[in-house]
């Protein structure tokens, strides 16, 4: 919600002091809103029609998302119920683990985006190449979503799309939400190292040693055959899966922080 302040501030026409001077105010989070607003304002450049209308579609996606997310304290739209998104579909449970009945909503029924999409066919650069491939790249609750989002931003700043391997820098300050892989990757060696020691029934080493010895508990056949069970499958992940991997391999290559350059 505060990235939709964020992008409103910027298509009601106002400077990015009267963004970074609400938000700061907020507090919601721990970002240096003047320097991001300016950056934003920056990467955007020049004011333009078609700019407009994208900016505004990107904003609907971001606010469909944020109503139609599953929040662990409400039932999904208690955010953003002064808005249309969409036609309500009715109640639905749309993930297995939600005990619950939400309110689901059909973002493509709405008239006003239908003409804003038909307005940024005609309108948008053939370079940008405006279609449904653009903004549905990521999704609200994705591990670097806001550095899917800036990806979009950069490209409607830059009239055209990122090209294979290029690089987009980062300008939202949004690094802390997302994994620090470099984290993950250390704290998963000391967990596989503890599964690894606990079972073999050597004393635990380090905070993470000592919090698995913790949980575990006395050791015992069964509970030896299922952490060296839960061993193999972890490592055949490492192995196998290409996304665990990235995230708690060593030898990653993606990189982290508000100064780092991302492509896809």
């Amino acid at each position: 919600m505060d990235y939709c302040l964020f992008l409103d501030t910027w298509l009601a026409g106002a400077g990015p002091e009267a963004a970074s001077r609400e938000l700061t105010l907020l507090g919601h989070r721990k970002v240096d809103w003047e320097v991001g607003c300016a950056d934003l304002w920056q990467i955007l450049g020049p004011r333009e029609e078609w700019r407009e209308l994208a900016v505004e579609r990107v904003l609907h996606l971001l606010r469909f998302w944020v109503k139609f997310a599953v929040w662990d304290d409400d039932r999904a739209s208690q955010y953003g119920r002064g808005e249309y998104v969409g036609t309500c579909k009715g109640l639905s449970r749309p993930f297995e683990e939600i005990d619950m009945l939400l309110p689901a909503f059909d973002e493509a029924s709405s008239p006003r985006l239908r003409r804003l999409e038909e307005r940024l066919a005609s309108a948008c650069p053939s370079a940008l190449r405006w279609d449904d491939t653009f903004v549905p790249v990521w999704w609200l609750c994705a591990p670097k979503a806001f550095r899917f989002l800036e990806r979009n931003l950069w490209q409607i700043g830059q009239g055209r799309r990122v090209a294979p391997g290029e690089m987009v820098p980062a300008f939202l300050s949004c690094d802390d939400t997302y994994p620090n892989q470099d984290e993950a990757a250390a704290w998963f060696a000391s967990f596989t190292d503890a599964l690894e020691g606990w079972w073999r029934g050597a004393a635990p080493r380090g905070q993470v040693g000592e919090r698995v010895s913790g949980l575990l508990g006395p050791q015992t056949p069964v509970k030896s055959w299922l952490v060296r069970l839960f061993l193999r499958k972890l490592r055949r992940l490492v192995e196998n899966g290409e996304e665990f991997a990235s995230l708690v391999s060593p030898t990653h290559s993606h990189r982290r922080g508000t100064g780092a350059l991302y492509g896809l």
